[in-house]
């Protein structure tokens, strides 16, 4: 395990932007969690933070090389070619790093290169990180000369997508919902449920950049963030991606079921229900059902044969009080006639699939990079999955019956891994 010194985590902070000191926090890994948030910095997480995150950059630069060779994100200096042994250098001696590495460390970190600060900072981290190169590392890092060099590998996610070229994108219309011409009450735009059941690293990080107080619904930052074409903040369902292949096109509807402004939820003890919870208004819910047939009718009328996937961010009936999606049973009722079989959520930072009905069964994505993971809970983990659907569209029927394999992906944070820093595949169900 990697750790910086105490004197380089002091530096790190000193050479941030004041503006992100103690909120592009410095001690917040997936195994620590600062045990006072209202401190801007605390040291004994920071030194283990900093070292971790470090080491996810430098392996990030690696995949990318060997992914993207000489390539470089917008503003940023292009990644070298790895070398023969595929291996790129992201020290050229103990005292510093490569200019793409210094690029990336102060964007990662938030630092400032006119600050005093600044160059110590770099040094300081150069020298914990050769040092540890030198005596403790293994796997993916190495050091010759004085260099310090990081193994390049492409991620393997399988040969099941191997033609996966024949398949096109597949552009839906909108039908329900479409801006003023509905009487259904405002969506209340990004509502506070939204944000608050994400790591929650303390209200006054975010408190500033609320326009509703305490997380309550009628917030907008989602929707200052999360522009068309990813969302239409007018729209309570839309339709979404689609994809045409040999005949099918397998399509998502995507329905907002956040409170509304004056909806406060429904108290669990003394914890406001609106902290977390959402619901299934019958009119959104119908509109779901309307917006699927509409693509359905609109799809079969080009000679085509729908295949239809629901989206929301909710997990109906969760175990969870306060997490909980309220009237879900409207939902799983609905699915049931409209003859869908597969809803794709979240919300519970779990990774499952839940059967709701002798018909419809659920896929909960679980979180990719929330920091406060639960180690000890298989559930809760930094999971990523990939959904094969497989359509049998041997018998014609408006609604083909279809097969969903999940591939399982874990990060892995063990150092001593070969796998560190990547998505390892744990099992396909």
């Amino acid at each position: 395990m990697f750790h910086v010194l105490p004197e380089t985590a002091g530096y790190l902070y000193r050479a941030q932007f004041p503006h992100l000191r103690g909120r592009l926090r410095l001690d917040i890994s997936s195994r620590r969690f600062p045990a006072d948030p209202a401190r801007p910095l605390d040291l004994d997480c920071a030194v283990e933070a900093i070292g971790e995150r470090l080491l996810g950059l430098l392996v990030g630069c690696a995949l990318d090389a060997a992914l993207l060779p000489g390539d470089g994100d917008s503003g940023e200096r292009p990644l070298p070619r790895p070398d023969r042994e595929h291996r790129l250098r992201v020290m050229p001696n103990p005292r510093e790093f490569a200019s793409f590495v210094v690029q990336r460390i102060d964007r990662v970190f938030g630092l400032d290169e006119l600050r005093k600060a600044h160059r110590r900072a770099l040094s300081c981290l150069a020298r914990d990180f050769y040092q540890w190169v030198v005596h403790q590392a293994e796997g993916r890092f190495s050091h010759s000369d004085g260099q310090v060099f990081v193994r390049c590998e492409s991620p393997a996610l399988g040969d099941q997508f191997e033609d996966l070229e024949e398949a096109e994108d597949f552009e839906l219309p909108q039908f329900w919902g479409q801006p003023r011409s509905t009487s259904l009450p405002p969506r209340a735009a990004g509502n506070g449920a939204a944000l608050s059941e994400k790591d929650r690293i303390g209200l006054h990080l975010i408190r500033s950049y609320r326009s509703a107080p305490l997380y309550r619904p009628g917030g907008t930052v989602f929707d200052q963030i999360f522009t068309a074409p990813l969302w239409s903040s007018r729209r309570r369902v839309q339709s979404g991606c689609a994809v045409k292949r040999r005949g099918v096109v397998l399509h998502v509807v995507r329905a907002d079921f956040t409170l509304s402004r004056s909806d406060r939820g429904r108290r669990f003890y003394t914890l406001p229900g609106w902290f977390g919870q959402g619901r299934a208004r019958e009119a959104f819910v119908a509109g779901l059902v309307a917006e699927t047939t509409n693509i359905r009718t609109w799809i079969s009328q080009k000679g085509l044969t729908p295949v239809s996937l629901w989206a929301i961010h909710f997990d109906p009936f969760s175990t969870d009080a306060t997490l909980q999606l309220l009237h879900s049973e409207r939902l799983v009722q609905a699915a049931k006639d409209a003859g869908v079989t597969t809803i794709l959520c979240g919300h519970t930072h779990e990774s499952k699939i839940k059967p709701l009905s002798d018909t419809t069964t659920i896929y909960v994505c679980g979180t990719t990079c929330q920091a406060r993971r639960k180690r000890d809970d298989p559930a809760v983990q930094n999971d990523c999955q990939i959904l094969q659907i497989d359509v049998d569209s041997s018998t014609p029927t408006a609604q083909p019956a279809i097969e969903v394999c999940v591939t399982w992906y874990r990060y892995d944070d063990d150092q001593s891994s070969p796998s560190f820093g990547q998505f390892r595949r744990l099992s396909a169900h």
